[in-house]
Parts: structure tokens; C-alpha cells; sequence
């Protein structure tokens, strides 16, 4: 095989799991996380938490791809995480609250 066959095999094998359609509906995007809030406290000392998406885990789906988002990965992403660090749940419980609230009130991706 030549390098162009292998890619137009590739090709057609992502055509045929996605059915042909490659577009992407604009209701395709669900808002997980709020959009920047220069008003919120933001500790640029702490590890980002993961969060998985809907549209990234439909697509790993289709792909037959594992999603390095899942929740199998979150025990991997915790070898990243500060040893030292205190574990501040019920401010986390409050913070996710507050993004949930900013997500219903139209503050993610439109």
C-alpha cells in the first residue's frame, strides 16, 4: 500500500462510524465547566481537575478510542496531584454548586 491508500482507508473508516456525517450539530455541546469569571478566586497552585464532557466521550465512542477523560483515568491523574495537599471538599461541594448555577444560567458555550 502507498501512503495516500492507507490514508483514503482511514478515511472511510471514519465516514462509515460516523454514517457519512461528519458535521457537528450545534446542540452538540453541553457546558461541564463555567467560562472564566475574573471574579472567582483561582489558585494557579492547584492541579486543574479533569472533567469529562458528553461530546468528547460520544466521540472517543464512535472513534473506538479510550477517553482520557473517563473515570478509569482519574486514579492515573491523581499520581499528578500535590501528596501535601488538604482535601477542601465542602468548599469544592460549594465551587461546583456555583458552576452548575453559572452552566443554568446560560454562561457556557451557546
Amino acid at each position: 500500500h502507498t501512503p495516500s491508500l492507507i490514508r483514503e482507508e482511514e478515511i472511510r473508516i471514519i465516514r462509515d462510524r460516523f454514517g457519512g456525517d461528519l458535521a457537528i450539530p450545534t446542540t452538540a455541546f453541553t457546558c461541564t465547566v463555567p467560562p472564566y469569571n475574573p471574579q472567582l478566586r483561582v489558585d494557579f497552585r492547584a492541579v486543574p481537575q479533569v472533567t469529562e464532557n458528553p461530546q468528547t466521550r460520544q466521540i472517543c465512542r464512535k472513534l473506538g478510542i479510550t477517553n482520557p477523560f473517563s473515570p478509569e483515568f482519574k486514579d492515573e491523574v491523581k499520581l499528578w496531584s500535590n501528596p501535601d495537599e488538604i482535601s477542601l471538599d465542602e468548599e469544592e461541594e460549594e465551587e461546583e454548586e456555583m458552576k452548575q448555577e453559572i452552566c443554568k444560567e446560560g454562561g457556557g458555550m451557546e
